[in-house]
């Protein structure tokens, strides 16, 4: 996924509680993003690791939530640092997986 289609879906998200997946071929390999209150991104990766965590830090101070994910809170109107991360993201987790850098986003609200 190029930084630019992940950019796409994320000026989706204009509200509190929207949300995109961005889903590779092995179902445990994908990263989701949810708007909040303030117009920051929290950001999740289902896997870490050395490469996945440094791309993360552009964005934020990285922590695991109490799911495992991988999270960073963006800061409001990060938006294109952010697709820059994910679609990075994306691609990390692809080659980690074995799979292809093909995504299928799912996009919806709390």
């Amino acid at each position: 996924m190029s930084w630019d289609a992940a950019e796409t879906y994320l000026q989706k998200l204009r509200q509190k509680g929207q949300f995109a997946v961005f889903q590779l071929p092995r179902r445990t390999a994908f990263v989701q993003v949810m708007r909040t209150s303030n117009g920051s991104l929290v950001v999740e990766a289902s896997e870490g690791g050395g490469n996945i965590e440094l791309l993360l830090q552009r964005m934020g101070t990285v922590s695991r939530n109490e799911l495992g994910l991988v999270t960073v809170l963006s800061e409001a109107g990060n938006d294109a640092t952010c697709a820059e991360v994910i679609a990075q993201t994306i691609g990390v987790l692809a080659t980690s997986s074995g799979c292809e850098n093909v995504c299928r986003v799912r996009i919806g609200a709390q």
